[in-house]
């Protein structure tokens, strides 16, 4: 038996464009990078304190566990946005705010 298979990177594109998945997939990558990069800019521990909620039309909603969080996600606004300028060459992310859980 001869197995040809194809890798995944070759497949999944055609099947989130058939499926139209294209813009909860967007969502879905954006949120898993800015997990990377909070924890990069507060250290791993601060996803205890916040949590990219959803990603929709240029604007990344964060939830925070309190007010203080929404401040500190506003202190490092320019940094979070100038990291997804370098990730992604079409910048989807065009603001971000907070809200309190």
């Amino acid at each position: 038996m001869n197995y040809d298979f194809t890798p995944l990177s070759k497949i999944l594109p055609n099947v989130v464009g058939r499926f139209q998945l294209t813009r909860q997939v967007t969502s879905a990558v954006i949120c898993e990078e800015f997990r990377k990069a909070a924890g990069v800019l507060w250290g791993e521990e601060v996803l205890t304190h916040l949590k990219p909620k959803f990603f929709q039309k240029g604007l990344l909603m964060i939830a925070v566990e309190s007010s203080v969080w929404a401040q500190e996600v506003q202190f490092k606004k320019t940094a979070i946005l100038d990291h997804f300028k370098k990730i992604f060459p079409k910048n989807p992310v065009k603001n971000i705010k907070t809200c309190v859980e």
